[in-house]
């Protein structure tokens, strides 16, 4: 792995996505000066920090390690990303709170044949 390679490929994630690097390192939940760092090429990048760009933003992970195929694994959808922000801002009772109604409403659409 060029590791440079990879933290050009995080900035660019970063860039694409439109966040500051203040936003985008609170929807890792890691530092503005750890995301400085890295686009600057001073900090060698791990396998979690990667795993979190993937799992937050749906980048792809070969993309990322090697620059091969598309940066982004799913096509993106700014409503999915809004609920997933949010959602991971909320403890955990507020989370579950969530799960249980979002359950109770799939349930209700399967019921009245709603897609």
């Amino acid at each position: 792995m060029n590791s440079a390679s990879i933290n050009n490929r995080l900035l660019d994630i970063r860039k694409a996505k439109g966040l500051t690097q203040e936003e985008f390192a609170d929807r890792i939940k890691i530092s503005r000066s750890m995301i400085s760092s890295i686009e600057e090429g001073r900090r060698e990048i791990k396998d979690r920090l990667i795993s979190m760009v993937c799992f937050t933003f749906g980048a792809n992970e070969h993309w990322i390690k090697t620059g091969k195929g598309t940066m982004f694994d799913t096509p993106q959808n700014e409503r999915l990303e809004h609920i997933i922000y949010h959602f991971n801002n909320l403890d955990e009772n507020s989370q579950d709170f969530i799960l249980q109604h979002l359950d109770l409403l799939i349930e209700y659409q399967k019921k009245a044949g709603i897609k």
